[in-house]
């Protein structure tokens, strides 16, 4: 919509457009992509937890992030225990190796978020 515009002499760009598209109910000719839809014929599997995560040390998760600065990078690293959201172990290194991503799950193996009784 933005090209037939401009071709009429309308200074409108695509942000300009699309929001008056949308504000009007227009909707474009081609077809959405169907992303979410898996193949057909494609196997799927079921997610082992059901969705639900009910105690500690049944789901963890890790985070890396690349901070840009003056000079050179900063990255730090987190591990997580998802149900009470406790931090296990965290690192921060100036150079993006794995050597350190692996200390810092070392770590959070030896750590218990909760013990159980």
């Amino acid at each position: 919509m933005t090209r037939p515009l401009h071709n009429e002499g309308h200074a409108v760009n695509v942000t300009r457009s699309r929001r008056l598209m949308r504000l009007m109910r227009l909707m474009p000719m081609r077809r959405k992509p169907a992303a979410s839809r898996p193949a057909p014929g494609r196997k799927t599997y079921p997610y082992p937890l059901g969705g639900r995560v009910e105690q500690p040390d049944q789901v963890g998760c890790a985070g890396i992030a690349d901070l840009p600065m003056r000079r050179g990078c900063l990255c730090p690293v987190a591990v997580m225990d998802r149900f009470p959201r406790k931090l296990l172990a965290w690192r921060i290194s100036n150079t993006p190796a794995a050597d350190f991503c692996v200390a810092a799950r070392n770590e959070a193996a030896t750590t218990v978020a909760h013990p159980r009784s």
